[in-house]
């Protein structure tokens, strides 16, 4: 098992996203959800933004870390600017072309997208692997363990 789970949590977030977007949804907010590995965010989603089936914006990157990511995803897709996120918003291709916003730290320019799109947090997040859990194996006592994963509040 690897000692860092930010590139796996990455995955499960990525694939969250693509199971909300497949009901044709506008967009994806996303804040308040556990550390992950961006590069590995932002890689599980490349098919389908290499494809021009989305675009992402991962806002509030600073320093480093930004110059890391920026280096690592190079896609006209993705921006790391909240406001190219907004112009992303408001253009023509919004109408056809769902936008993923993550939000990993403090980040200007944020409301109007907050209230914009579909708001992802860490509920919907543990519904989805309580729901891929569960899928690993169908029985009652699963269910009954997936439902109280989900329930929990701490």
């Amino acid at each position: 098992m690897p000692h860092d789970l930010r590139p796996l949590a990455a995955k499960i977030l990525a694939h969250c996203i693509e199971a909300k977007l497949e009901r044709q949804v506008f967009g994806i907010f996303a804040e308040h959800l556990p550390a992950i590995d961006v590069i590995s965010f932002v890689n599980a989603l490349t098919p389908r933004t290499e494809a021009g089936k989305a675009r992402v914006s991962v806002l509030g990157l600073t320093g480093s870390e930004l110059g890391a990511v920026r280096q690592a995803c190079t896609s006209p897709n993705v921006t790391f600017d909240p406001e190219m996120a907004n112009r992303w918003r408001n253009d023509e291709a919004a109408r056809s072309v769902p936008q993923i916003v993550l939000v990993v730290g403090p980040a200007p320019k944020v409301n109007s997208l907050r209230t914009a799109y579909t708001l992802l947090g860490h509920r919907d997040l543990r519904e989805h692997i309580a729901r891929l859990g569960y899928d690993l194996l169908r029985t009652y006592e699963r269910k009954v363990f997936w439902d109280v994963v989900v329930t929990r509040e701490d």
